[in-house]
């Protein structure tokens, strides 16, 4: 019975040990695990608070992988967007998955992205590559070498719009009230203008007066008060005048009484 059954042995573990050479022949996991990843940042230029940064993501294969990116991240990074790209092959066969994280600086000092992983999308259990860190510095406000004015936060852009339409109402009202204010004087001016011209005839009346009775007045400031003033002179006072300055006899005391009359009583 042994020596029936010996044969049958000897061919199962002869099966057996094909089956394993066929097993070692088959790729392991480690074929088709990622190869290398890569995290890039421009740390040659200057931040300030506000930039938005683009940290590019490379993760390399050595078979057609779908993986998925849990981008690194900072208290003061705050992530936007993760774009991703078509899955390529580099010049020496490999694939690799690429994507472009933007981040906005919260604020100034020396910022560390970090804790970013990736891993197989269908697999999110398995074991994850881990990004390496990724620092730079942002630098104050103000101190930004090429000039880049930071830009604001997106929750901010309608406060920013509220504040800037009450300061050009506010610059709107204040205009109106000045010239509200110009107006008002401008009127007052107006309407003291006659009593200023008033008065000052009665002044330059006065004056004629008192030289006419002195006997010492002078004939050019009778003529200018004539030019100036006749429409204010009755047709009497205006042909005593004219008899003053061009006849040879001087009504003087006819003439000093008019003025009397007609401007300072």
């Amino acid at each position: 019975m042994f020596m029936h059954l010996k044969p049958a042995f000897i061919s199962a573990i002869f099966a057996l040990v094909l089956t394993s050479l066929a097993f070692s022949d088959t790729p392991s996991r480690d074929d088709n695990a990622i190869v290398k990843v890569e995290s890039r940042l421009d740390t040659s230029r200057s931040y300030v608070p506000g930039n938005i940064i683009e940290l590019a993501v490379i993760a390399t294969g050595r078979s057609y992988l779908d993986l998925s990116l849990h981008p690194p991240a900072h208290p003061h990074a705050r992530l936007l967007e993760i774009q991703p790209f078509p899955i390529s092959q580099n010049e020496e066969g490999l694939f690799q998955n690429q994507w472009v994280v933007l981040y906005q600086i919260g604020r100034s000092g020396s910022l560390v992205l970090e804790g970013g992983s990736i891993v197989l999308s269908a697999e999110p259990e398995s074991d994850a590559k881990i990004l390496p860190e990724i620092s730079f510095n942002a630098a104050p406000i103000g101190k930004d070498p090429m000039g880049d004015s930071p830009e604001s936060w997106a929750d901010e852009a309608s406060s920013n719009g509220l504040l800037g339409f009450f300061g050009i109402v506010a610059l709107v009202a204040i205009g109106i009230s000045v010239y509200l204010i110009f107006q008002y004087f401008s009127r007052r001016r107006i309407k003291r203008m006659p009593e200023r011209s008033e008065t000052s005839v009665q002044a330059i009346a006065c004056q004629l007066q008192e030289g006419l009775e002195k006997g010492d007045f002078k004939p050019e400031v009778l003529e200018r008060f004539l030019l100036n003033y006749q429409s204010k002179c009755s047709d009497r006072l205006v042909a005593l005048i004219e008899a003053t300055l061009y006849s040879r006899k001087l009504p003087i005391d006819e003439l000093t009484r008019h003025l009397k009359k007609e401007f300072t009583e």
